[in-house]
C-alpha cells in the first residue's frame, strides 16, 4: 500500500510511528495517524482540523488519555494494526473516487472519519465530525491556497 501513498502521506505515516514509538506503543493505530497528519503546520489537515475546532495539542491530550503509555520496545518500524490497514482501504477508496494517482493526507483525514469504535471516533464524535464534515472543511481550505 506504500507505493499508492504521495510523498506527504509517506511524511504522516513516519510522524505517526514516531507517535507511537513517543509513547511506547509497538503499534501505529489510526489515533497516531491523526497526530501524523496533524504534524505539518501548513499542511492541509491540520488547517481542515483547526477550522473544525481540533488543536493538534487538544488532540495529542485526548489521545494519550486514552491509550496511555505503552510499555513495549518500539522498533523502527511500528506495524498497522487491523484498524489502520482498514483506514488505508478506505483511502485508497476516496483516492480512487477523486480520480487521484497516489493517497494524499486529506484521503487519509477523510478515512480516519470513516473508522468506527475507539478513541479517536469517540473524539469526532464529541466534536460532531463525520467524514462529510471534514470532507467539507478541506475543500475550503485547498479554496483557499
Amino acid at each position: 500500500m506504500f507505493d499508492k501513498l504521495d510523498s506527504r502521506s509517506v511524511k504522516a505515516i513516519l510522524a505517526a510511528q514516531q507517535e507511537a514509538r513517543r509513547h511506547g506503543h509497538r503499534y501505529v493505530d489510526v489515533e497516531q495517524l491523526l497526530l501524523g497528519l496533524s504534524a505539518d503546520e501548513n499542511g492541509l489537515p491540520r488547517r481542515a482540523l483547526l477550522a473544525l475546532g481540533l488543536k493538534r495539542d487538544d488532540l495529542r491530550r485526548k489521545i494519550h488519555e486514552q491509550l496511555g503509555e505503552g510499555d513495549d520496545y518500539v522498533g523502527m518500524e511500528a506495524p498497522f494494526t487491523d484498524r489502520m490497514n482498514a483506514l488505508m482501504e478506505l483511502a485508497w477508496a476516496n483516492c480512487k473516487k477523486d480520480k487521484a494517482e497516489q493517497i494524499a493526507p486529506e484521503h487519509l483525514l477523510v478515512a480516519c472519519a470513516l473508522v468506527e469504535n475507539g478513541v479517536l471516533s469517540e473524539i469526532f464524535s464529541q466534536a460532531g465530525i463525520n467524514s462529510a464534515g471534514l470532507a467539507a472543511a478541506i475543500e475550503n481550505e485547498k479554496n483557499r491556497e
